[in-house]
């Protein structure tokens, strides 16, 4: 009987860990372990996508979700990503859905696969820096894309309608793409959008008035395209707004004055207005400003004393305008200013002294007063870094200038002290590698060095003292003001071969001005060659220093 009892007591303990094995809790535990993965039509929508992008190197033997194989996350610089990130936290961590496409700069030369509307979860897709081409597909309608960047590609056709579709759009970027035609009033639909950057294409037309219905916006670019009529009074609407760029456009001034209540602008960068002649547009509210771009806005007038007020501008450029006056006293104020560009204008006195004092990047054109023996006489200075602080002649003229001189178009003193040209030094051609290290063609033609990259604005004899460069300009991005002076060329530059594919490997950078010297030059006509390539894509095209780039060649 006892034996009997016993085995009972043991079958019991058998069904009692059986049940333990088979409860919910149990099965939640092992479901936990099992690895998630992407939806089938997801994966085979992946590979459709694939083909028609022209994308290789994805390996449909591994899960795309399972960071796994080539599918791995890594770290690589930044504007060349190439992810795919998914959320599995459906169906209790057991699925995964597509949430994000970054493929940036990855040589795509397709064209842009409808099948992107099958990814029903996908929220941030950016295919910038390829080379697609065609359209945009109006499948595309049914996704709910918050983030969406095409921009440096070769799309074309009419701003693509089927975006005002997508409500959910958040970031919209198409720039540097080849969309033309007039902007569609739709585009006021998109009332979620908080950064839109259309610039660089060819749009045409006036900018649709329901633009003003994009009260959430803080980032609006539209520069580089041929946009006509009025810079719109509705621009008022925009009030968090942060950055603001009409460059390069064919819109007409003045600023109205409704840019005022843009109170949060930070960045704000205005150019190549036509008109006859404007006020100074009213910003004393923008206390946040840290670049203001006016150039070639034909403003007149003086130049307003709360620009000296704001204390976080680093980068000021009001230059080819019609400024007259005095630079104001309170720009002594500017401690953290980095650039102030003034050139062109018809300023008048004497260069401040807190411009030497602080050593600051200031350049522009002054009709300043110089003290020449008893005399005072008025010259125009050409202002750049401070290079320059010395006697010159023997009457010991105060030379308050920060770049090589030129006194009315004539080649100055400072170009020819130290540097006798006898006959025997004339020379009768000049080759310079912009930027680059001295080559040799064929054993006859030497390009000169051009390394030089310290400064801004710079002014400096050539390795054989034949040259000089004389380059004024910090370098604009698309956001930044950089100090590369330089650009280097990492690709290869098909059909050229040999020491010519030299001078293709670099650029020098300047937005303001370039100029080079060719001393010891004999008399006679000269035939100037200029060699260009695209050595690097930038979204600063159109030479960028809208209404002001001057290449010069001065020879003696």
């Amino acid at each position: 009987m006892r034996a009997y009892l016993l085995l009972i007591h043991k079958l019991l303990l058998s069904l009692t860990l059986i049940s333990s094995l088979l409860s919910p809790t149990h099965f939640t535990s092992f479901g936990s372990q099992t690895n998630p993965k992407l939806v089938i039509t997801e994966v085979n929508a992946l590979k459709a996508i694939a083909t028609k992008l022209g994308k290789r190197g994805w390996d449909f033997t591994v899960d795309p979700c399972s960071n796994k194989g080539n599918w791995t996350p890594i770290t690589i610089p930044k504007g060349f990503e190439n992810l795919i990130e998914c959320d599995c936290s459906f169906k209790k961590n057991s699925t995964c859905h597509v949430t994000k496409i970054w493929l940036k700069a990855q040589n795509l030369s397709g064209f842009l696969p409808p099948e992107l509307n099958k990814l029903r979860f996908l929220k941030s897709l950016d295919l910038g820096r390829n080379i697609l081409s065609g359209s945009m597909p109006s499948e595309w309608a049914t996704m709910q894309l918050e983030e969406l960047s095409v921009m440096g590609n070769r799309l074309s056709g009419p701003f693509p309608k089927v975006l005002s579709s997508i409500i959910t759009l958040k970031n919209l970027s198409i720039e540097g793409n080849h969309f033309s035609g007039i902007l569609p009033a739709e585009l006021g639909n998109l009332i979620n959008l908080e950064k839109l950057v259309i610039s660089s294409n060819q749009f045409t037309g006036q900018l649709p008035k329901r633009l003003a219905n994009l009260i959430n916006l803080t980032d609006l670019r539209v520069s580089d395209n041929n946009i006509s009529g009025r810079v719109p009074d509705f621009i008022r609407n925009w009030t968090q707004m942060e950055r603001l760029h009409i460059q390069g456009s064919s819109l007409e001034g003045p600023i109205p004055a409704g840019i005022s209540a843009l109170t949060s602008l930070s960045d704000l960068r205005i150019t190549d207005l036509k008109g006859t002649g404007f006020d100074f547009p009213q910003l004393s509210t923008m206390k946040s400003m840290k670049t203001l771009i006016l150039r070639n806005c034909m403003i007149h007038g003086s130049i307003p004393k709360y620009i000296g007020e704001l204390e976080k501008l680093k980068n000021l450029d009001l230059s080819f305008n019609n400024l007259t006056g005095e630079i104001p006293l309170s720009f002594a104020n500017l401690v953290k200013v980095d650039f102030i560009y003034l050139t062109r204008n018809m300023l008048t006195g004497a260069i401040p002294a807190w411009v030497l004092g602080r050593n600051k990047n200031v350049y522009g054109m002054f009709l300043i007063t110089i003290s020449r023996g008893k005399a005072l006489v008025q010259e125009n200075v050409l202002m750049g870094m401070l290079t320059c602080w010395r006697a010159i002649s023997q009457q010991k003229i105060s030379c308050k200038i920060l770049f090589p001189l030129l006194f009315k178009s004539k080649v100055h003193s400072c170009l020819k002290e130290n540097f006798p040209c006898d006959s025997s030094k004339k020379i009768y051609s000049l080759n310079i590698n912009c930027g680059g290290n001295e080559v040799s063609v064929n054993s006859v033609s030497k390009y000169e060095a051009d390394t030089e990259q310290t400064g801004a604005s710079k002014f400096y004899y050539g390795p054989d003292r034949t040259g000089h460069l004389a380059a004024q300009g910090a370098s604009w991005t698309m956001i930044l003001i950089t100090d590369v002076y330089v650009e280097r060329n990492t690709s290869v530059i098909s059909n050229v071969s040999g020491p010519i594919s030299e001078l293709y490997m670099t650029a020098r950078v300047s937005p303001l001005s370039l100029t080079y010297y060719g001393l010891c030059l004999g008399s006679g006509n000269y035939t100037v060659k200029l060699y260009f390539a695209k050595l690097f894509f930038k979204m600063t095209v159109h030479l960028e220093a809208l209404g002001g780039v001057y290449l010069m060649f001065t020879f003696r």
